[in-house]
């Protein structure tokens, strides 16, 4: 209750997006915030960061995550946190989020937040991919990227608790997906059928440790409150054969970064020509550029200098748009490719002779 210039006002209770609030909590059982995040903090200048500085404030520093989610804070109030840190009591162990002790809110006004458990009680999941040698699945730094997940329960030590066992797909979702391949590393993730490359792989005996595992957001790790699962044994006694999973149930993913339309870009130079590479994905799967490309406009510059350039081509095959160009008497450090698709750059490449 406050008072203000004669007149009472009371709390309310409304919904998030007419408080424009999600309500991020203060407390948690067993636990408290310890910084509140808001919109300002994100958004600080240098000036404001070394004024900050000076005054022994801690300055945020914002990642491609945060960057993505400014659009869904938008519209909450200045003036209410968008995120917190959070800390648990003593005894308890936290059970963290993708952003590890960082809880945040979402656009539909619900928020993600750690959880403080006990020792006694506390579990986290190691988690692998199998894929039977399937080099598709295999990126090219050598990183596994998807295949059959196999999972092994550990205490709040990493002391193992469980054997390596497989999930049943049954009643399972593409957001968990992404919380298991979140686990792993990935940003977001897909179910996949197993396929018979990858069983020949598991020699050992099929044996299921989770069945039922589905999330109810694409941010989530698996232990999330707003994801469920149920033990297999325990689903088994509680359901019979409703329960049962066979090889074919076994859950497979496919994990990736960025779920959004990507264009990477690799530029190649040489004496007359230039070459722009363009490898284009969605949610891991490339997609031929070539329908595209008479909607795409490529510029070409030396430094900050545009160069105009003869008979340029695209080659489909190798995915390249290739310009002739003397370069032997040019002087520059870099040749930068940018490719526009309308008046918007969707993605550029640079090459340097320091590289």
């Amino acid at each position: 209750m406050m008072i203000l210039a004669g007149i009472t006002y009371l709390p309310e209770c409304k919904d998030p997006k007419e408080a424009r609030s999600c309500g991020i909590p203060n407390k948690i059982k067993d636990g408290d915030a310890t910084e509140f995040i808001f919109k300002k903090d994100l958004m600080m200048d240098d000036k404001d960061k070394d004024k900050a500085d000076q005054n022994g404030k801690k300055t945020i520093e914002m990642d491609d995550w945060m960057k993505e989610k400014m659009e869904d804070w938008s519209m909450w109030d200045d003036m209410m946190p968008v995120a917190a840190k959070y800390e648990c009591d003593g005894g308890f162990v936290m059970r963290r989020t993708m952003k590890g002790d960082m809880g945040w809110c979402r656009k539909d006004g619900s928020f993600e937040i750690p959880a403080c458990i006990s020792r006694e009680d506390y579990w986290d999941m190691k988690l692998q991919l199998k894929n039977g040698g399937e080099k598709k699945w295999v990126d090219r730094d050598g990183r596994v990227f998807g295949g059959v997940v196999l999972g092994m329960m550990v205490d709040w030590k990493g002391k193992q608790m469980t054997d390596w066992r497989f999930g049943c797909d049954d009643r399972s979702n593409d957001y968990a997906a992404g919380a298991l391949c979140r686990t792993l590393g990935f940003k977001r993730g897909a179910l996949i059928p197993v396929s018979k490359k990858m069983m020949k792989s598991l020699k050992e005996e099929t044996k299921f440790g989770w069945t039922r595992l589905s999330c109810d957001y694409d941010d989530t790790l698996i232990q999330s409150d707003n994801c469920r699962r149920m033990l297999y044994e325990d689903a088994i006694k509680e359901m019979g054969m409703k329960a049962k999973c066979f090889d074919f149930d076994i859950t497979a993913v496919k994990c990736f970064e960025n779920d959004e339309f990507n264009m990477d870009v690799d530029v190649r130079v040489f004496k007359r020509k230039i070459m722009c590479n363009a490898k284009v994905s969605k949610e891991g799967n490339k997609i031929l550029l070539g329908p595209m490309v008479d909607d795409m406009k490529v510029k070409f510059m030396l430094d900050d200098r545009e160069i105009e350039v003869d008979n340029m081509i695209y080659k489909k095959r190798q995915g390249s748009f290739v310009a002739r160009y003397d370069l032997r008497k040019e002087e520059f450090e870099c040749v930068t490719c940018e490719i526009y698709m309308g008046d918007s750059v969707i993605s550029s490449g640079k090459s340097c002779k320091e590289d």
